[in-house]
């Protein structure tokens, strides 16, 4: 985004080189990646109806969010705003929604389920960190540098993942549907 509206609109590109630098693009990134993460839930909310469970911990998200919002905006100006929203997630959703299907739906533990989720978590944060020590050693800012980085961060995200989920019997379940769906016809 940064990309594309500081080279088409030169008024931009000095606003935002007079503001201090802040975490703005890590803070969405982190926002969309635990966003991800918790779609599995909605659906498994949804689809088993434990809405009763559930209906009051929106509405403490949402006040929670509200207030960290307004301490972290102070502080950290955007960045800030968008990591209030991860952290009133963490806070409530994020453990609060899978506590209630595992107990309600599955009738056990969700101790595996969250094992599973901070591993995810900790190899998201392992090629993050890789890719942000990679960058400074690309040119600067420009549609052939973007595109770089993108293969770059997509080579290292897909080796790592490969590195770690092949071994998997999901992986190979998975592996499974979709050869036998390539070569269905041969």
């Amino acid at each position: 985004l940064r990309l594309f509206f500081l080279s088409r609109f030169p008024l931009l590109r000095v606003i935002f080189f007079l503001l201090p630098r802040r975490f703005d693009d890590e803070a969405t990134v982190g926002n969309i990646f635990f966003t991800g993460i918790m779609r599995s839930m909605a659906a498994f909310r949804e689809t088993t109806g434990i809405f009763r469970q559930t209906r009051y911990i929106f509405a403490f998200t949402s006040v929670l969010n509200i207030i960290l919002s307004i301490i972290m905006g102070k502080t950290l100006g955007l960045s800030g705003i968008i990591f209030a929203t991860i952290i009133s997630k963490a806070l409530t959703c994020f453990w609060y929604e899978p506590y209630m299907l595992y107990k309600h739906f599955f009738g056990t533990s969700c101790l595996k389920y969250f094992a599973r989720q901070f591993l995810f978590i900790f190899i998201e944060a392992v090629v993050c960190a890789a890719i942000y020590f990679i960058k400074p050693l690309l040119p600067a800012l420009s549609y052939t540098t973007f595109i770089l980085e993108a293969v770059i961060a997509a080579a290292i995200f897909n080796a790592v993942f490969l590195i770690v989920f092949v071994p998997t019997k999901e992986f190979r379940f998975m592996f499974g549907k979709i050869k036998a769906l390539l070569f269905k016809n041969k």
